[in-house]
């Protein structure tokens, strides 16, 4: 459960924000769970990521990523480019071609990790590069 909101920081590089939310879980509340949210903040499509963490990443969602995965199975390759879902150990990743806003993603990410959100959502903030023309 998190019952935090939504507060988008500024990292380090100009465009990116990113926010850190305590997962409370009433059956084990000495567990130290979080989801971190990272979002590109000039680029459309928006790109996002979903980390759980605990310990480690154990459950992700990038959407639209900068960079490629790849999955290794069998020993043949494949390389991911777009969406995708990763379960820890993380090492294989699941395309998913929708294409949602920000708040469509987080729910459906909170929905497959089984997390109830009593919080309030606030969407990331958006500053599109703007270049002037002078004619």
């Amino acid at each position: 459960m998190i019952t935090d909101f939504i507060d988008w920081q500024d990292k380090q590089h100009p465009d990116y924000v990113s926010c850190k939310l305590p997962v409370f879980a009433p059956e084990m509340p000495h567990f130290k769970v979080r989801l971190d949210l990272q979002c590109h903040v000039r680029t459309r499509p928006m790109r996002s990521s979903f980390t759980l963490i605990f310990t480690e990443r154990i459950f992700a969602l990038d959407v639209n990523p900068g960079l490629t995965h790849t999955n290794r199975i069998n020993g043949r390759r494949a390389v991911i480019r777009g969406t995708h879902w990763t379960r820890w150990p993380c090492d294989v990743a699941e395309l998913d071609c929708r294409d949602l806003e920000h708040q469509q993603w987080f729910n459906h990410f909170l929905q497959a990790a089984n997390i109830a959100f009593l919080g309030r959502y606030e969407h990331p903030p958006y500053l599109p590069e703007q270049i002037e023309l002078n004619l």
